[in-house]
Order: structure tokens, then C-alpha cells, then sequence
């Protein structure tokens, strides 16, 4: 990989901060890296709102997709990384959608030429 090639984070499982401080401490420069920040904000407790990773507005609405497609389209990453993949697991009901939506994923990266690496946790309910 070329140190220059633009590259964003897309991060379901840290905040910006957090992320840069672990690459930090692995001695990873990801200093130019451009970041979206798809984590839920404290103000989620803090209205007493239920907490949620995704609410039903969310996925009506398709906030998080549009967000990702519009940092693409405006960042022109040439590598991506998405951390905390397996949290938009939640964002479908059904496992086929979910997978439609990872093959629809990586061929819009691909059509963008934008190389990426998914970072998911295995659980006893998802081992995709």
C-alpha cells in the first residue's frame, strides 16, 4: 500500500478519537486518514431516549447507507477500512438483505477502486 493513497475509516464500534489513539500506540500513522464516525453520540442516553444502536428511523430513512456512499463518492478513498462490521448486521432483518447489502457494498468500493478490509466480531448468533 502507498503511504499517499487517500484512505477513510468507517467505524460502527469506536469513536475517531479512540480508533487514532489505539493506531497511535501500534505506531500505525493514520494521521491523514479521513474518518465517519457511524458510533452512537451520548446525547442517545442523555434525552432518555431507548438506547439503540439503529432506530427504526434509521432504517427507514437509510442515514448510515447514504453516509457512506456520500464519503466515498466525496473522499475518493483508494482504501477503506470498516470497523465494528458486524454491528450492521443489525440494520436487517433478514440475512439475505444483510448479505445482498455486503456483495452491494464491496462492488461499489470496487467500482470506486477502493480496496477494503471489514473488521467484524464473531458471535454465537453471527458467524458470518
Amino acid at each position: 500500500m502507498r503511504t499517499n493513497d487517500p484512505a477513510l475509516i468507517i467505524s460502527f464500534a469506536a469513536p475517531e478519537d479512540k480508533i487514532r489513539q489505539y493506531a497511535n500506540g501500534l505506531d500505525i500513522d493514520i494521521s491523514k486518514a479521513a474518518f465517519l464516525d457511524l458510533t452512537p453520540t451520548p446525547d442517545r442516553l442523555a434525552d432518555n431516549a431507548p438506547y439503540e444502536i439503529f432506530i427504526p428511523d434509521d432504517i427507514e430513512k437509510r442515514p448510515i447507507k447514504r453516509s457512506i456512499v456520500e464519503n466515498i463518492e466525496n473522499k475518493k478513498p483508494r482504501r477503506v477500512f470498516i470497523d465494528g462490521f458486524s454491528l450492521s448486521r443489525y440494520l436487517y432483518s433478514d440475512l439475505c438483505q444483510y448479505r445482498r447489502q455486503i456483495v452491494a457494498l464491496i462492488r461499489f468500493l470496487r467500482s470506486h477502486g477502493a480496496t477494503a478490509i471489514f473488521a467484524s466480531e464473531m458471535t454465537d448468533q453471527s458467524k458470518d
